[in-house]
């Protein structure tokens, strides 16, 4: 089989997925190739794996409509190009841009499979995003949602499959992201021991993620725990604001920007945190990977409580913490909670692994990611077999 991912070369959380995708395929045989818009965004992802070719294609960075429009242009050649030369069995697209250009030029080269993986809720994209991503559908094979809660923002009844369950897939299936808990364990081992005083909140520094919120909890949570330590670890276009925000909070020497972390650090850093925050809006997650990460760290996770959150920690409160969506009295009474509950804390966070070694492993997630291509591949093969029988 071969096989091309396509996404934006600076989508680091994807790419640590398909890494995993991509190793089992290479160890059965297979052919991958990792095609990636570069549109100059200073973040690197983690290395491909061995055996697996890199396609970048460089495109100026948007700063408006047209550049968008140049960069698709640009992209579109070489993508055909590519598919051209390399004939794929399937091609795997995943975010907006460059997904939706994507599958109408594998739709134009008549790939055989082309698979569509949806990370994000239908109403956190813009509205032409939204015609786009809906007008490209007729041209996959299956769509992939990571959650019930992504499945269920674009109206869809997904589905679990196996190919046990049938010999036809259903065309809109539930695949939830795996983690790779060998690679933590690893990192944890590791790692110095646990500090009773750190907070940490990974994300990206815009105000969907919440970090203006933690902080405005921050001034009760030090009154209550004063050796409190906030690890802020992401960049974005938020942190002039946010580190201003913490002076006029009176808290900015508790606070520390950490800036954009590898990922082995931000694991480290999830390892020996006393507490995860995480305080996302609803309707912006579609998986919420760092919760799974300090679930499977065995961290406490204090969170929103919002569905996707929910689909994770389980609805009840035995695998960690939830607060009140945007309310920071509810966020630092919970925080304040978890951090003075060390035995609770330490209970709820083993129920959380436990969770994740049932529910979201990056073995199940391969898993059936293969069981799907094999599929899907074989379908079209037999139905082009048959095909050629019938006009004989």
């Amino acid at each position: 089989m071969k096989i091309v991912f396509v996404d934006r070369r600076a989508a680091v959380s994807i790419w640590s997925l398909m890494n995993q995708v991509a190793r089992g395929l290479i160890a059965r045989g297979d052919e991958v190739i990792f095609c990636r818009l570069d549109d100059q965004r200073p973040v690197a992802p983690p290395p491909a794996p061995e055996g697996v070719d890199v396609v970048d294609v460089p495109v100026r960075r948007k700063r408006g409509m047209w550049d968008l429009f140049w960069q698709h242009k640009v992209f579109s050649a070489k993508f055909g190009d590519l598919l051209r030369e390399w004939t794929p069995d399937v091609v795997h697209t995943h975010f907006c841009v460059p997904g939706i250009i994507a599958r109408l030029i594998a739709h134009r080269r008549r790939t055989p499979v082309i698979l569509s993986t949806q990370h994000e809720t239908y109403g956190s994209m813009r509205p032409h995003y939204r015609w786009a991503v809906r007008h490209t559908e007729r041209f996959v094979s299956s769509v992939v949602y990571v959650s019930w809660t992504v499945a269920n923002s674009f109206g869809r009844a997904a589905h679990t499959w196996s190919i046990a369950e049938g010999n036809v897939a259903p065309r809109h299936l539930v695949v939830h992201n795996g983690v790779d808990l060998a690679e933590i364990d690893q990192i944890r081992n590791n790692a110095a021991l646990s500090s009773p005083n750190k907070v940490v909140c990974i994300g990206r520094l815009v105000p969907v993620k919440g970090q203006r919120l933690l902080l405005q909890a921050m001034p009760r949570v030090l009154k209550a725990c004063p050796d409190t330590r906030l690890v802020l670890i992401g960049s974005g276009p938020d942190e002039v604001a946010l580190r201003s925000r913490a002076s006029q909070l009176h808290i900015a020497e508790r606070v520390d920007f950490k800036g954009w972390l590898s990922r082995e650090e931000s694991i480290h850093e999830l390892a020996t945190a006393a507490a995860v925050v995480v305080p996302s809006r609803r309707g912006q997650e579609g998986f919420g990977l760092v919760v799974a990460e300090a679930m499977a760290c065995q961290t406490p996770v204090v969170a929103s409580r919002i569905d996707v959150f929910e689909e994770l920690l389980g609805c009840t409160t035995d695998a960690g913490w939830f607060f009140e969506e945007g309310d920071p009295g509810s966020l630092a009474e919970t925080l304040i909670e978890t951090l003075r509950s060390p035995a609770e804390a330490a209970r709820r966070a083993a129920n959380a692994r436990r969770r994740v070694e049932r529910r979201f492993t990056v073995d199940h997630m391969v898993a059936n990611y293969l069981r799907l291509y094999d599929f899907l591949v074989g379908t079209k093969k037999e139905r082009f077999s048959a095909g050629c029988h019938t006009s004989r």
